[in-house]
């Protein structure tokens, strides 16, 4: 989730399509359904896992000791996720009350059932990039590793358990992302206009797409609508360098892990079970306010919580 080099810069196109992109998260976990709901799930997740494999080529990361790697995925990825779910249970006690014993929630983690909905996200990306870094030491060969990549690919869609489908088909997801990285930074004004088509006739076209539940309709139109997505938001990523928009990208880890509790509390406290176009408009834009205070709460006192460096390591 961390759009940096070895230099501590960051890319910023990246991180302004990274903040487009979570932003679309929460709208489509505002709108549960209709269109909105269905253009934005095209591509959504699919984009965050193929710019994690952009991204590799922006770092030495490959290049690193195992065990340093394996170390830092567990400071930014795993320790965030244990977390999320910790705050996911606090907000089913919040809304049910003790209905359920710790070890119920314990359970629930452990199964892949989690207790915060978009801490699958975590978990998966967590193992595909433990696995990429693995296979990619291992064979050194874009080619062999793409080959990997399309086997599970199709794999996926063979497979029963979601958990294990859900991992096949976002790892190759990360290895599109990792050898076609010069596609995705290339921009024109036709590539927008033929993305955005593609996307637009994907979503009409093939049935709702939900990779949480690997209901993907055709797979080849899901595909398309994915890598579609993917270029679209990135070029609008460079195009549009919006502060704020870079503002949630550097954050995404924070509002993946916060949005949905802080939808079901307005939920719990507005009862409302779905919103309208308006109603959802004026929530989704009522989360992205709160979400500012949540951001600055995480950075200036829980960076550690978040897979970022406190105050006293920043400045060693």
């Amino acid at each position: 989730m961390t759009v940096e080099v070895e230099n501590n810069t960051r890319i910023s196109y990246i991180d302004n399509a990274k903040g487009i992109l979570i932003l679309c998260i929460i709208l489509g976990h505002v709108y549960t359904g209709g269109g909105i709901h269905r253009l934005i799930y095209v591509f959504h997740v699919p984009a965050f896992f193929i710019i994690s494999g952009i991204l590799f080529n922006y770092s030495k990361t490959l290049e690193k000791p195992f065990a340093s790697v394996l170390k830092k995925k567990v400071k930014n990825i795993l320790v965030p996720l244990i977390f999320f779910e910790i705050l996911g249970s606090i907000i089913y006690v919040i809304r049910f009350g003790f209905t359920q014993s710790i070890f119920g929630f314990i359970y629930n983690t452990l199964s892949f059932n989690f207790n915060n909905g978009p801490d699958w996200f975590l978990f998966v990306l967590f193992i595909d990039e433990i696995a990429f870094i693995i296979i990619y030491k291992a064979i050194k060969n874009r080619y062999v590793i793409g080959g990997v990549a399309i086997g599970l690919a199709i794999l996926s869609m063979a497979v029963s358990h979601n958990m294990i489908s859900k991992l096949m088909l976002c790892f190759s997801f990360i290895v599109v992302g990792y050898i076609f990285y010069i596609f995705f930074s290339k921009t024109n004004i036709l590539a927008v206009v033929l993305s955005f088509c593609l996307v637009v006739l994907c979503a009409l076209i093939n049935s709702v797409v939900d990779v949480s539940q690997m209901h993907l309709g055709n797979p080849l139109i899901f595909w398309i609508g994915a890598v579609a997505g993917t270029k679209l938001i990135l070029i609008l990523g460079i195009y549009k360098s919006f502060s704020i928009l870079e503002f949630y990208g550097k954050n995404s880890l924070i509002i993946m892990g916060t949005h949905q509790p802080l939808l079901l509390l307005i939920k719990e406290l507005i009862t409302i079970k779905s919103f309208s176009l308006l109603s959802g408009g004026l929530i989704f834009i009522g989360v992205i306010i709160l979400e500012i205070p949540i951001i600055y709460l995480f950075n200036r006192f829980l960076p550690f919580l978040v897979g970022k460096k406190t105050t006293r390591q920043e400045n060693i």
